[in-house]
C-alpha cells in the first residue's frame, strides 16, 4: 500500500501547514503527486506562505506603489522579494504538475514509462 501524503512533513511552518492542508490531498487524489514528491511540495508549501506574507504586508502598507517623502513614488521595497519567491513557486509548480500544460506534461511522460520499459525488455 502506498503511503499518503495528507500528514505534512513536521518541520513545516503553520503557515506552511495551511498551505499544505490545501493542496496535498486534492493533488495526490488527482493522481498528479506521490510520495516521492513530498519534499518539493513542503519546499512550495514554505516558499508559497512566505510569498503571500509579504504580499499581505505590502498590502497593509499601501499596496505596490508606495509615497516617497523624497521623491516620487516607487516600488514597495519588499516586491522584489516577492517577485523572487513568486519565480521560485512557478518553477516548482511547473515541476510538481500544478498548471495545466505541468500536468499534460507530467501525464505523457509517465504514459511513455510502460512503454520504454516494454521496448527495454
Amino acid at each position: 500500500m502506498a503511503r499518503r501524503m495528507t500528514s505534512p512533513p513536521a518541520r513545516l511552518s503553520a503557515a506552511a501547514r495551511g498551505v499544505w492542508a490545501e493542496l496535498a490531498d486534492n493533488l495526490e487524489r488527482s493522481g498528479i503527486l506521490d510520495w516521492a514528491d513530498r519534499s518539493a511540495l513542503a519546499e512550495y508549501c514554505e516558499l508559497a506562505a512566505q510569498r503571500d506574507a509579504i504580499r499581505r504586508q505590502v498590502d497593509l502598507e499601501g499596496g505596490v506603489i508606495v509615497a516617497n517623502q523624497r521623491g516620487p513614488s516607487r516600488v514597495h521595497p519588499l516586491m522584489r522579494e516577492y517577485h523572487r519567491l513568486f519565480l521560485r513557486c512557478s518553477r516548482l509548480e511547473d515541476r510538481l504538475g500544478m498548471n495545466p500544460l505541468a500536468r499534460a506534461r507530467l501525464r505523457n511522460e509517465r504514459n511513455k514509462l510502460p512503454r520504454l520499459r516494454a521496448a527495454r525488455s
